[in-house]
């Protein structure tokens, strides 16, 4: 398993999903390195995450979250740079390319990372029959690059859209990469992805749909009992992102005609902004920031219904989560939701951008608590059939021995 960022560092949707797989893998007697970049110096280079060994490349950026006397300009707006999330510091959109020093410093991670992976890959090449990408930016071009050298079947797994995001000069041989990147198998979570795929001119043949996995709990809530309505995001993602200000903008009005319901968001980033936002709107006490839940098994359990109205999504593991404790969903419109939720029957479908529509549908079922215990039941057999990490994992088992030509799972090791 090839991914930039990986467990103990907080993690987002890509990083969460290639730790659960790998974990399934393994319960299949599949054998699955985690290779990944060294960012922080307090990281092993080596370790054990339960079975999966976790190899480390040392990268520029752990060199210098390691200096204590760094001082000066540089220091300041180096660090504004790497402590960004890491979609953020190897993006190559204009928005994130806030200074030199930042695109220096992307460019000595990238180059460290390709030397130290390159030297591992092919020490270790008689061990390995595939490598899968969690990424789609410059790494799938350099996995696809190495693992041609190799004899290596590459796959890669699209977490996002645009499919393939530009690479600029901040990305070492970034042209390279961006012509790589076309010639490897890919697994797309829904048909827009697929659909993208196909445009950028990748063949359907060499395109695998799997989607997300979640793992089920044989606890489940009971959301006619509910107690508030949830929202789970990375608040350092924002509005552009995750919708709260139409979240918070709905939530106003919601809370003007049901004023003793809460809202719990929860999630990474500070809440400071928002609040005062929420403050003008006059709800603010109906709404609670926890911050960032390690267990969120009982926000799930207790909550009577969960809210998504993002602009942009892959395929969210918030939404999974709640749908397979058998919470009902109300959700923008847009791709990554839809291939989850099914309209009136698992949830309720809004228009993105529309916070009266978001405020109409909490209260449509918030105003009917056995519609809603109806909903998230068929939420949880939904996700069970089509969603559940047993399921998703057994199509990853069956993509590796296409790809390898192995029907032994036991023969089989993922990088």
């Amino acid at each position: 398993m090839l991914i930039w960022q990986y467990w103990p560092l907080p993690s987002g949707g890509a990083e969460s999903q290639c730790r659960k797989l790998v974990r399934h893998l393994m319960d299949q007697h599949m054998d699955c390195t985690v290779l990944t970049a060294r960012i922080q110096a307090k990281t092993p280079f080596r370790e054990k995450d339960g079975n999966v060994d976790v190899v480390r490349v040392p990268v520029m950026q752990g060199l210098v979250n390691a200096i204590t006397v760094f001082g000066g300009v540089w220091d300041k707006r180096v660090k504004q740079t790497l402590h960004k999330p890491i979609s953020a510091v190897l993006s190559s959109s204009p928005a994130t390319r806030e200074t030199f020093e930042g695109r220096i410093m992307r460019w000595l991670n990238a180059f460290s990372f390709i030397l130290g992976a390159s030297i591992w890959l092919v020490l270790y090449r008689s061990k390995i029959d595939v490598i899968h990408v969690h990424i789609g930016e410059w790494i799938v071009g350099y996995a696809a690059w190495i693992g041609s050298l190799l004899g290596i079947p590459v796959i890669c797994k699209v977490a996002d859209m645009p499919v393939f995001p530009r690479l600029d000069r901040s990305i070492p041989f970034h042209w390279v990469w961006d012509k790589a990147r076309k010639q490897v198998d890919y697994v797309a979570m829904h048909e827009a992805i697929r659909d993208q795929l196909i445009s950028g001119g990748i063949k359907q043949a060499k395109i695998h749909l799997i989607p997300n996995g979640v793992e089920v709990r044989s606890d489940c809530a009971r959301p006619s009992q509910g107690e508030y309505v949830l929202c789970v995001g990375n608040l350092t993602q924002g509005a552009s992102h995750k919708g709260f200000d139409i979240l918070f903008n709905a939530w106003a009005e919601v809370h003007k005609n049901i004023s003793n319901i809460k809202l719990v968001v929860a999630g990474r980033g500070d809440a400071v902004l928002w609040r005062a936002i929420i403050e003008k709107s006059g709800c603010a006490d109906s709404v609670y920031f926890p911050g960032f839940v390690e267990n969120m098994d009982n926000l799930y359990r207790d909550a009577a219904l969960f809210v998504l109205p993002s602009r942009h999504e892959g395929m969210s593991n918030a939404l999974l989560e709640a749908q397979a404790w058998g919470l009902p969903a109300v959700v923008s419109d847009i791709p990554g939701n839809r291939a989850v939720v099914d309209d009136h029957v698992t949830g309720l479908i809004v228009p993105a951008e529309d916070s009266h529509a978001l405020t109409a549908a909490i209260l449509e079922l918030m105003s009917d608590p056995l519609r809603r215990e109806s909903m998230g039941t068929r939420a949880r057999m939904h996700i069970e059939k089509f969603f559940s990490m047993e399921e998703v994992s057994m199509k990853y088992v069956k993509l590796y021995a296409d790809l390898t030509g192995k029907d032994d799972l036991s023969d089989i090791s993922a990088a």
